[in-house]
């Protein structure tokens, strides 16, 4: 079995520390691993399949015979390395830097990893994305969605370490390093920066990469992204109108089919998505799923995932394993 070169970008961070984990449990063939981070942790050392890796700085000289280089940093990180990355490897990246360039596929690896191709630089989606277009994907094939609103509940992990030092600052009543509010007191309706028609930019990706995933840029899409005080997993609350009506039956059959889908919808006996089970896990949970009776052919879900793996770094791997298995890179 061939043996790859690899590289992370931002391997310190809350992201990159979970893709080493992913790549630990799934056993991935690597030869060569360099940890990538910022001037701050250059120096640190990370055990990985039981070696030892001194974190390096970046340099364009990072990604010599490399043969994958994940981006874990930063859409800023990404625009400014990216295009020199991938002269030397496939390039998979976590950032929002790119996905909506024409040219580069942003892909769920199981839900269309067909439009990997021979791309060089490779998008992952927004990790709330991920997991609701897994839902959504099969569910418009058979009804054809017309319309699409998202109500997410992003957990403060989405942010980063920044964002889980201030959840635990602010539940002793300290002042907030990062958020606005407390986020310990409070839920925060406001994720990414302020853009245009009183929107957010994780709201417009929201919107985007829906489109551009189910290459359905007809779609009417809108979102409301929401901070809340968990750690770990986000949740969004899916309105669709299809130009069919829903069968729940149906409905609940489809996704039970679905890998990685775990179907909780039984209030009768408290089962329901949560994070508690969420947390640490690569399924996607589904459960609240009735008729929007605001809505012609309209359907209701609660979507469930764990942002750092799930919404970020085991896709990303499962992109490396698609590429190795699909693409010819195993020769």
């Amino acid at each position: 079995m061939k043996k790859y070169n690899v590289v992370v970008v931002g391997a310190t961070g809350l992201v990159g520390r979970t893709l080493l984990k992913v790549l630990e449990e799934r056993n991935i063939p690597i030869n060569n691993l360099r940890l990538i981070a910022s001037e701050k942790s250059i120096g640190k050392k990370i055990t990985v399949l039981g070696k030892e890796h001194v974190v390096e700085g970046l340099s364009k000289n990072s990604f010599i015979n490399a043969d994958f280089v994940f981006f874990c940093a930063g859409s800023k990180v990404s625009k400014q390395y990216i295009k020199e990355a991938s002269k030397q490897a496939i390039v998979i990246d976590n950032s929002s830097a790119f996905r909506m360039n024409p040219e580069i596929p942003l892909v769920v690896p199981w839900i269309n990893g067909s439009e990997i191709k021979e791309k060089r630089i490779i998008a992952n989606a927004n990790c709330s994305i991920i997991p609701c277009i897994t839902v959504l994907k099969p569910l418009n094939e058979r009804y054809h969605i017309t319309k699409v609103n998202y109500t997410t509940y992003q957990s403060v992990s989405g942010s980063g370490f920044k964002g889980i030092n201030d959840l635990m600052r602010t539940r002793t009543i300290e002042k907030p390093l990062f958020y606005p509010q407390p986020i310990a007191l409070t839920c925060i309706p406001f994720i990414g920066e302020a853009i245009s028609h009183n929107e957010t930019s994780e709201e417009q990706k929201m919107k985007d990469e829906t489109k551009k995933i189910l290459n359905r840029f007809d779609l009417k899409v809108s979102a409301t992204c929401i901070r809340v005080p968990v750690f770990y997993c986000h949740g969004i609350v899916v309105s669709v109108e299809a130009k069919k009506e829903f069968d729940l039956a149906e409905v609940k059959k489809i996704l039970s089919q679905m890998p990685k889908v775990i179907l909780k919808d039984d209030l009768t006996i408290n089962e329901f998505p949560s994070s508690v089970e969420g947390y640490n896990t690569d399924y996607i949970y589904v459960g609240r799923i009735r008729l929007d009776e605001t809505r012609e052919n309209g359907l209701i879900l609660y979507i469930l995932a764990d942002n750092l793996r799930t919404g970020a770094a085991s896709s990303s791997v499962e992109i490396m394993q698609y590429i190795i298995n699909h693409s010819g890179a195993e020769s």
